[in-house]
């Protein structure tokens, strides 16, 4: 009797995991097609604004590399490990716009 019991709870949180992963997988696609937008808006904004001036971009885009380095953890108290994985990923982050808004500037 108790494995039947067991069994049930068993099968009743699978399911509870189910339906709050599929939901979490749901915000997950929500979040990223709405950063995907605006990643897109941003680089089309970018590459209109420095269109006639890709070198202002290049500069533009150090200053903002070496200003996260300098200030992307003052936003709260964090470790140094979470700290230095944060500024990395940042950096990653602005590269790859970086190499997308150089990309459309060549385009035009």
């Amino acid at each position: 009797m108790q494995n039947t019991g067991d069994d049930a709870v068993r099968k009743q949180v699978q399911v509870a995991f189910s339906e709050l992963a599929a939901t979490i997988h749901e915000d997950l696609l929500e979040v990223n097609a709405r950063l995907s937008a605006q990643r897109f808006l941003l680089e089309q904004m970018y590459a209109n604004l420095f269109l006639k001036n890709p070198d202002g971009f290049t500069r533009f885009m150090q200053g903002a590399l070496l200003a996260t380095q300098e200030r992307s953890t003052r936003s709260g108290p964090i470790s140094e490990d979470s700290a230095l994985e944060l500024q990395a990923r940042i950096a990653t982050h602005l590269q790859r716009f970086q190499t997308s808004v150089e990309k459309r500037l060549r385009e035009h």
